[in-house]
């Protein structure tokens, strides 16, 4: 059997060629832990925290929600949740706006891992913003500020989401709205 190389960290390049693929595979289903997204995203270094956060809605890992998290390779995001799996956001918007399909390679060019997270995921900064302590993040609170979810209404409109009120709605996607990508484990 012949594995094909792909640039993963290097802890588990090991442990694929010591073990081989099959006991990757028997290991999949595991809850994940602080050291397994550490393993993963290439080892982790826990920041900062929120004061006063907790686990609600938290996944398999140890990492509380607003919790600051840098990774090497990928830089610092925060723990926003569960939602399809653990959801971690970038620190900061993407510095322009964008149309739905250009969202998601802005996302994409930030490298591999990188998306335009659903309108769950993005629920996830209005159900836990006392936690994640929005301002903080950059998150932005106001009427007009929009984001892209990679959630599809139809072939002409997607949902976008507002931080301000939780609020989801369709807009076409032709329009332009901001970009907050994250990496889903």
């Amino acid at each position: 059997m012949e594995i094909k190389r792909v640039n993963l960290p290097t802890k588990l390049q090991r442990l694929i060629a010591v073990l081989g693929f099959a006991a990757l595979a028997s290991i999949a289903p595991l809850n994940a832990s602080a050291a397994t997204h550490a393993d993963l995203w290439g080892g982790s270094s826990t920041a900062s925290s929120v004061s006063g956060a907790d686990s609600r809605g938290r996944g398999g890992n140890s990492f509380e929600i607003g919790q600051v998290v840098r990774f090497e390779g990928v830089g610092e995001v925060f723990f926003a949740g569960s939602a399809g799996g653990d959801v971690y956001f970038a620190m900061l918007d993407e510095l322009d706006v964008y149309n739905w399909q250009a969202a998601f390679e802005v996302c994409s060019m930030k490298g591999p891992g990188w998306v335009v997270p659903t309108a769950e995921q993005m629920s996830l900064l209005w159900r836990n913003a006392q936690l994640i302590d929005l301002a903080s993040k950059e998150v932005r609170q106001t009427q007009g500020y929009w984001h892209w979810t990679a959630s599809p209404v139809d072939r002409d409109f997607a949902v976008r989401f507002r931080a301000f009120d939780g609020m989801k709605q369709p807009m076409k996607k032709k329009f332009s709205a901001r970009v907050r990508c994250a990496r889903i484990y």
